[in-house]
């Protein structure tokens, strides 16, 4: 048995060997993708649905998701100037930076309103007067 292992590796590997882990690496990787697709669909899914039925620890998600956006902030900006092993281009950049602000912006709005009508912004304000 280890005469034959040793055999073979001592052979070489031939195209067929090559060819044939090609095609399993190609089918692992588009497996771990599908599996990985519909893993985040079903995620968006869960928050579309918690959005609509006004779950209240999807808004407590949303809120802190959004607070940890000023995180990408530096991380992008460094990135657009070539540090780390990954340069994006400086369009790119500016639409990440604004697009973190914005999701910055939406969640101060959304503690605003909490403090002032509950989550969701779903508690009645008595009317002065």
């Amino acid at each position: 048995m280890i005469a034959n292992a040793a055999a073979a590796q001592s052979a070489g590997t031939s195209s067929t060997d090559v060819g044939q882990f090609r095609q399993l690496m190609r089918t692992t990787v588009n497996g771990i993708l599908a599996v990985s697709a519909l893993i985040g669909a079903a995620f968006y899914l869960v928050i579309f649905v918690g959005i609509w039925r006004l779950w209240r620890w999807v808004y407590w998600y949303v809120l802190v998701v959004g607070f940890l956006a000023i995180l990408a902030i530096p991380q992008d900006i460094s990135y657009g100037f070539g540090a780390g092993g990954v340069t994006i281009p400086p369009l790119i950049v500016v639409f990440l930076v604004i697009q973190a602000v914005a999701y910055l912006a939406l969640s101060i709005w959304l503690l605003m309103l909490y403090r002032r009508y509950g989550t969701w912004a779903r508690r009645k304000v008595p009317v002065p007067g």
